[in-house]
């Protein structure tokens, strides 16, 4: 089976459809993966937490974050669940000394991480939401 990487012109569609239709309209600014499966696609990056493999694995370790989902409205049943795990396949060729995968479901626009959970993914709780302010003088 060939792999789900999207490189060149495909990469630049995929971003430019993330940025364009996924809720938060923007895409990570760090070294990222992105993989097509049908009409799915799915983007890991290195964490914006450096601290996340110290919560997940005690100590240090390689993980990347699933920092992107997106399909079309409409798609068909499972075909997130199934574009992650293909992903993940091709992640792990790409990346074999990988140890553990982290993403975050976002409850302020409906998201429970079901998605993640039928990909046998594990629930570790959510985080409160906290608010930093920068005194701008």
């Amino acid at each position: 089976m060939p792999s789900s990487l999207l490189e060149g012109k495909r990469r630049e569609r995929a971003i430019q459809a993330i940025i364009e239709n996924h809720y938060a309209h923007s895409v990570s600014s760090g070294k990222s993966y992105y993989f097509g499966f049908e009409s799915a696609i799915v983007s890991f990056s290195i964490p914006a937490n450096k601290n996340v493999a110290h919560f997940l694995l005690g100590g240090e370790g390689c993980v990347w974050e699933l920092s992107r989902l997106w399909a079309p409205d409409g798609h068909r049943r499972n075909l997130l669940t199934q574009a992650i795990a293909v992903a993940v396949k091709d992640l792990l060729g790409l990346e074999p000394d990988l140890d553990a995968l982290v993403s975050y479901a976002d409850p302020n626009v409906g998201h429970e991480g079901f998605v993640y959970r039928a990909a046998s993914w594990w629930y570790l709780g959510q985080t409160e939401e906290q608010r930093y302010y920068v005194d701008q003088e």
